[in-house]
């Protein structure tokens, strides 16, 4: 019962934090266009964890206030997927 209740705080966690924390990652500025790479690496790949964890629990049986948790973390991952994305599309022209 234990490791069931660590698991559910870690995928509450990161769909809650897991979103605010990719767009406050995006805030820095790198020095080079390595740790750039890095940055939108790291970003994208916590946004998509964040926001398939989000996801699971949305299309889950839980109380609304949990969902609207859920959502919250969606929306700060889904807005920096679009912000790396939207980056990525102004430097190739």
């Amino acid at each position: 019962m234990k490791s069931l209740a660590i698991l559910v705080s870690v995928i509450l966690v990161f769909a809650l934090f897991g979103g605010p924390i990719a767009l406050m990652i995006l805030r820095t500025k790198p020095q080079g266009k390595f740790a750039k790479k890095i940055r939108d690496l790291l970003v994208f790949l916590l946004s998509v964890f964040s926001l398939c964890m989000a996801a699971a629990i949305i299309f889950t049986k839980v109380t609304l206030i949990i969902k609207m948790i859920a959502f919250f973390g969606a929306f700060c991952s889904f807005y920096a997927i679009l912000h790396i994305r939207n980056e990525w599309k102004s430097k190739k022209r």
